[in-house]
């Protein structure tokens, strides 16, 4: 009884083990046993949890405002509490409160800013994808690799490594990371777009990946294909061989039949080239590669552009030259033409006096009876 007495708050033990809550200022009158009920009651003696149906995250934004104003109620409640009902020493416990590591270990520093490393990352690999296309850039790799005299080779340390332009890794660099900054980059590939792209191309969107790369969504494709046959960024063995076709079928097909037109290239009758192991006449040009060029780019201005077909042009496809008037039949020996200037050799000398036959060369015929021939 003496003990009831000290502490009037602390609940009372019943006859059977049970306990009650007692109200503070009603010590006699006996209070209803402490329950959580999901419903709210407004009643004073009993202690209610009030819980939402639904969860903060899933809340609409007017429930999520009214979450919000009762936790900032009850927090206030608690800090004048403890504050002895000073409204001048709230805003203090609070910032101390909420600054005590305590504080930072239950609920984190939503204030802190938080590193979006991943961020960082794709936007690095996209500035370095564009840069591939600058000639400058390329070119200066290019002029590094000529400088170098010796093989790379990176070593498990500095001392095994080979990072210079010539001879061993100078002893001024005190890792293997400074040595290679001072040599710059010296290999690039002709490929490094799709490359770099393969890294990421599997685990992002198409979307994503043309709004962040600038590229087309065939590319992008290209990439993934490329990550599944090498891996992320891998590059491929000299012995596999790609071949790229941009143009449509029937594209090429338009630029096959413009160059086999008659008025277009004539084929030979007697020669001949190996294309593709097969035995495929030559055909001479009708006119120069340049003006028919023109031409189809007239007829098909929706065709394939100028440098596609100066790299594209069929190998059994020539210049019609004649050797400056002989015929390309009798080049090899040109008996005829050389019968034609002995006998203009012949009259010439008639009517000249002065001219003696030691002055005049020999010819030789060697698919012929005739050894040499002197004018007289």
């Amino acid at each position: 009884m003496h003990e009831q007495m000290l502490n009037p708050a602390s609940p009372n033990e019943m006859e059977d083990g049970s306990l009650q809550c007692a109200d503070v200022d009603e010590v006699e009158t006996p209070a209803q046993p402490c329950t959580f009920s999901p419903q709210s009651s407004s009643s004073k003696q009993v202690q209610v949890l009030d819980i939402p149906l639904r969860p903060y995250k899933e809340a609409e934004e007017r429930t999520q405002q009214v979450m919000r104003a009762k936790t900032i109620d009850l927090i206030k409640d608690t800090a004048g509490k403890f504050v002895h009902f000073n409204p001048h020493d709230i805003p203090d416990f609070v910032r101390d409160l909420v600054g005590c590591k305590k504080w930072k270990s239950t609920f984190g520093n939503p204030f802190e800013s938080k590193i979006d490393h991943e961020g960082i990352f794709l936007s690095n690999l996209a500035a370095e994808y564009k840069s591939c296309k600058d000639k400058e850039t390329n070119k200066a790799i290019r002029l590094q690799m000529a400088k170098q005299k010796q093989k790379v080779l990176i070593g498990q340390t500095l001392w095994d490594s080979r990072i210079s332009l010539s001879g061993a890794t100078s002893d001024v660099f005190k890792s293997r990371v400074d040595a290679a900054k001072s040599l710059g980059r010296i290999r690039s590939y002709s490929d490094e777009k799709r490359r770099l792209l393969s890294i990421v191309a599997m685990d992002y969107s198409y979307l994503t990946l043309q709004k962040l790369f600038n590229c087309s969504s065939k590319t992008i494709t290209a990439a993934r294909v490329h990550c599944i046959l090498f891996g992320r960024g891998g590059v491929p063995a000299d012995k596999f061989k790609f071949t790229r076709q941009c143009a449509s079928p029937y594209v090429l097909e338009e630029l096959t039949e413009f160059l086999h037109r008659e008025d277009v290239s004539r084929p030979s009758s007697c020669r001949s080239v190996l294309v593709q192991e097969e035995e495929t006449a030559v055909r001479y040009w009708q006119d120069t590669v340049k003006g028919l060029v023109n031409q189809y780019l007239l007829e098909f201005p929706n065709g394939v552009k100028r440098t596609y077909i100066y790299t594209h042009l069929p190998i059994n496809f020539r210049v019609n030259t004649m050797l400056a008037g002989l015929c390309n039949l009798c080049n090899d020996f040109g008996h005829s033409n050389f019968d034609e200037l002995c006998e203009l050799i012949i009259e010439v000398s008639s009517k000249c006096s002065g001219l003696n036959a030691s002055t005049l060369p020999e010819y030789h015929f060697p698919q012929t009876g005739r050894e040499t021939l002197t004018v007289p």
